[in-house]
Formats: C-alpha cells, sequence, structure tokens
C-alpha cells in the first residue's frame, strides 16, 4: 500500500491560484502543494505568522499585478523558478 501523500496544510486558501490558469495551477500544486511544499517561500512566512503577500510564489518570485491574464508568472525572478 502506497503511503498517504502530504499536502501543505494552507493550500485551500491559498490566494495565489487566482493568478494562474489550469494547466499552472496544476504544476504549482505538483511541484510545492503536494509536493516539496516545506521550500514553499508562502507557507514559511505562515508559519511564523507573517502575511504572505497574494503575488508571492512558492519560490521566491514575485507576480506583477498587470500580468495576471497570462496563466503563468512573469516576474523579474523567472530564473529562479528554472527559466531560462
Amino acid at each position: 500500500m502506497a503511503p498517504e501523500q502530504q499536502v501543505c496544510e494552507f493550500v485551500d486558501a491559498c490566494p495565489m491560484f487566482a493568478y494562474f490558469r489550469q494547466n499552472a495551477r496544476r504544476v504549482y500544486l505538483m511541484l510545492y502543494c503536494r509536493g516539496d511544499f516545506h521550500v514553499c517561500r508562502r507557507r514559511s512566512l505562515l508559519l511564523i505568522g507573517e502575511p504572505a503577500p497574494d503575488g508571492l510564489l512558492p519560490y521566491g518570485g514575485r507576480l506583477r499585478e498587470h500580468d495576471r491574464s497570462l496563466g503563468v508568472p512573469l516576474d523579474e525572478d523567472r530564473n529562479l523558478a528554472g527559466a531560462a
């Protein structure tokens, strides 16, 4: 029997998903929320009682408000996410 998959305790209330289309949501869910959520910058802030800005991405980059409709993060820290 496979072990039960762990999920970030903040995933249901995470406002970050309002910024993405369905495919991008799935990627972030797989990589962070249901994956290695222990490295999520949003979660780290919430665990110490600090607010996590809506546009803060799990790897620490930030979204620009006017890029909401594009479905992918277009921020100045794209290289942090592994994009070239």
